[in-house]
């Protein structure tokens, strides 16, 4: 007699990356390309910041990372060359509250489309808008 053993995977639950706008002027999150590490995160009002100052960024959305992944706020590359100083955050897959970002010494506007880069760290990388 032989005995025959057999496994089986459950089928992965899918990775998605949800967005939850919590502010009439909040902007979707969005790839600049398909090569983009990140997406591109805007805030959601002007915001002047003296010089030596800081301030938190409203973002005006929620997220949520599928369950052992996390999402991680981070500068564009060109901003390093212009001495922007912006809080690498990580945002944990349950937390819930509204993504803002510690941004230091700068002017930005709502209408800056090259803000921040949100990186959401997913095997598959889909997304989908609630608001």
């Amino acid at each position: 007699m032989h005995t025959v053993a057999v496994l089986t995977l459950e089928e992965e639950e899918e990775e998605v990356f949800y967005i939850k706008k919590i502010s009439s002027t909040a902007k979707t999150p969005r790839r600049a390309s398909k090569g983009a590490a990140g997406y591109d995160l805007a805030v959601d009002q002007d915001y002047i910041i003296p010089p030596q100052g800081q301030e938190l960024l409203s973002t005006g959305i929620s997220i949520k990372t599928p369950e052992g992944t996390y999402a991680r706020i981070a500068p564009r590359s060109s901003y390093a060359m212009k001495g922007i100083i912006i809080g690498t955050d990580v945002i944990d897959s349950d937390y819930r509250g509204e993504v803002k970002i510690l941004y230091e010494n700068w002017t930005i506007s709502q209408e800056d489309k090259e803000a921040l880069d949100l990186q959401v760290y997913l095997s598959k990388n889909k997304i989908k808008s609630k608001g």
